[in-house]
């Protein structure tokens, strides 16, 4: 669940914003009433600080250049009009989610005038060190930010592909190309997902929201996708396999839970570790949903020039009326390749 400003807060605030940049003479006052109205604005707008505190700076700054006083005209400098254009572009998009899930892997560090240390709780490691001579005359303030930062490049070099990461990854990267269901992807058993050279064969052996009597799902094809690794759905199941194997205690499904006891998971928690990639992407999880991968991809492989009967029998849709009217949208021409291989970028 999220939340965001009303549409009436967004149309006012951005009008602030625009009357600052235009207007000939600008007071400390007019600037500091559109802060307030940001900062008011924070429980609607996800990092929201991080796009007035410098307009705060800049706010304080002038009123100590003219002891205080708020009638005080200014001249905006380059840093506070790009932040005021931040507000106009991105304002009617915003929103703040109102539940935060658990962290993966968690750290402590801490910083004295001597020195640095961290802890990785997770994993049970620290370091410390010592500061130099010049950082030793630096503020506290900055030598406890730089202490967060030296933890994380010593202690978080497990961060790259963790279970919880993989997860997500992997579901998402099973939804993009197959065009399926979170009810497909959760059904996914390990016996039936085979890998010979660079190709990959998923079969689903339950039955589906689109089983028919002597009907079933055909068999899920990806080609290993040699150009980027990172985005290769071979690699990544590859990868996942390995890592949950100490795990899964002869469990056969593809997907389990990333805390223990590590049973299959639901297809409504495939559900929530895509949204959560799509809502890391910069989608706004407002209007878009999981489901919106299987019209995104399949309308992208449309446009790539897939054949429409590939796409349906990809995606288990008898009537090319079905795909035109409920999943078909604009994205932005004739051979045999699969649906995966036309979504994801070609060489050339």
């Amino acid at each position: 669940m999220t939340l965001q400003l009303t549409s009436e807060r967004k149309k006012s605030l951005i009008e602030q914003c625009k009357l600052l940049l235009y207007q000939k003479k600008v007071t400390i006052r007019d600037l500091a009433r559109v802060i307030g109205k940001m900062v008011a604005s924070e429980p609607g707008v996800k990092y929201a600080p991080l796009y007035f505190k410098d307009l705060e700076h800049f706010k304080d700054k002038s009123l100590k250049g003219n002891q205080g006083n708020f009638d005080a005209i200014i001249e905006l400098d380059i840093r506070s009009k790009e932040l005021l254009h931040w507000w106009i572009d991105n304002i009617m998009f915003s929103y703040k989610s109102m539940s935060i899930s658990q962290p993966s892997v968690i750290f402590y560090s801490d910083a004295s005038k001597t020195g640095w240390g961290g802890f990785n709780k997770t994993y049970q490691l620290t370091d410390n060190g010592f500061w130099t001579h010049d950082e030793i005359l630096e503020h506290i303030n900055f030598l406890e930010l730089k202490a967060a930062l030296l933890t994380l490049q010593s202690l978080g070099h497990m961060l790259h592909d963790t279970h919880i990461q993989l997860s997500q990854k992997l579901a998402m990267l099973f939804m993009l190309l197959s065009g399926q269901r979170c009810q497909t992807v959760y059904k996914l058993e390990l016996d039936n997902v085979q890998i010979e050279g660079n190709t990959m064969v998923a079969y689903v052996s339950e039955l589906l929201k689109q089983t028919k009597p002597g009907v079933h799902m055909k068999p899920l094809v990806f080609d290993r996708y040699i150009i980027n690794e990172k985005l290769c759905i071979l690699r990544t199941y590859e990868e996942y396999v390995r890592k949950t194997e100490t795990l899964r205690n002869k469990e056969q499904k593809v997907f389990i839970s990333t805390v223990k006891p590590y049973k299959p998971v639901t297809k409504s928690t495939i559900a929530r570790w895509v949204k959560t990639v799509m809502e890391s992407s910069g989608i706004n999880i407002e209007y878009f949903g999981p489901h919106s991968c299987r019209s995104a991809s399949t309308s992208a492989a449309l446009g790539q020039g897939l054949k429409l009967d590939t796409i349906m029998k990809s995606a288990g849709w008898k009537s090319a009326k079905t795909f035109q009217k409920f999943y078909n949208k604009t994205i932005i021409t004739d051979n045999e390749s699969n649906l995966a291989q036309k979504i994801l970028p070609s060489s050339s």
